[in-house]
């Protein structure tokens, strides 16, 4: 008879017999949910508008004819450039095709056969029968045992071959051409910022049809609460300028504020609740 090995079922914790990662992994499972749990709770605190902060910034950009390069095939048929108006709908197109030249714009792959290819492997195959014996109870005689024979199973080496398909690389060839084209290019900025209640642009303007203006924009309200003895802050930054102009410092606030201090939700006093940033 093959070789006797004893496995002797233990118990832990009501877990009896559970392999020890598994209830690592349990433990893990439910601390994360236990703080997934606190974070989804949510209590409300009254605060105060404290401090207000707004920033403004206009980009000028200018349509600028440039230089560029393109595949010949790819560019031959493509729309000429259009001007745009008041800073809108110009089209960058494809003008004076010129200096082409033989370029390498790429490798194609020639199958030529196949071929037989084998790499090492690692199979396992049953070696023999061996008996396994279970203790039923911890402390029980040997006449308790469950016994069952079991299969062995060795590694062994092979080679695992299949056919491949060969290739060969060979370049393949176009015609690389300078174009003109237009493109929208940077040519200035400027920023406003401030305190008050009156957020203003700079005076930052197109001076022609080629110009066009981008804009940013930010407007940050900061909330501030007692809680434990210690003032808590909460600065509310979005890019709606509705929403700055709405308060005022010393305005009351109300807060709904998760079990680990995160802002959910904000509102005026009566008002619908709306959505904080970051409470995604």
């Amino acid at each position: 008879m093959g070789e006797r090995r004893r496995i002797i079922e233990g118990t832990h914790g009501g877990c009896r017999g559970l392999p020890l990662a598994l209830l690592l992994l349990g433990s893990l499972s439910a601390c994360s949910g236990g703080a997934l749990w606190r974070s989804r709770q949510s209590r409300p605190v009254r605060a105060q508008v404290t401090t207000k902060q707004w920033s403004r910034t206009v980009h000028l950009e200018r349509f600028t004819e440039a230089t560029a390069e393109g595949w010949r095939d790819e560019l031959e048929g493509r729309p000429a450039a259009v001007m745009p108006t008041h800073g809108q709908d110009g089209v960058p197109g494809v003008d004076a095709i010129r200096n082409c030249r033989k370029n390498q714009r790429g490798i194609e792959k020639i199958p030529v056969g196949e071929e037989r290819v084998c790499v090492p492997a690692t199979v396992l195959m049953a070696c023999g029968i061996q008996e396994e014996c279970l203790v039923q109870e911890p402390g029980a005689g040997p006449d308790d045992e469950a016994c069952e024979d079991v299969t062995v199973y060795c590694e062994e080496e092979e080679e695992d071959c299949r056919m491949e398909m060969r290739y060969r690389e060979e370049p393949v060839y176009g015609e690389l051409c300078q174009f003109t084209t237009w493109r929208w290019a940077p040519v200035s900025s400027q920023s406003a910022e401030g305190v008050d209640d009156a957020p203003r642009w700079p005076a930052l303007a197109p001076a022609s049809d080629l110009e066009r203006a981008l804009t940013e924009q930010s407007y940050s309200v900061t909330f501030a609460w007692t809680d434990g003895g210690a003032t808590k802050r909460h600065v509310e930054t979005r890019e709606d300028a509705a929403f700055y102009e709405r308060w005022a410092l010393g305005d009351a606030a109300e807060l709904d504020l998760s079990d680990l201090g995160t802002v959910k939700h904000l509102r005026k006093p009566g008002e619908p609740w709306s959505e904080a940033n970051g409470a995604r």
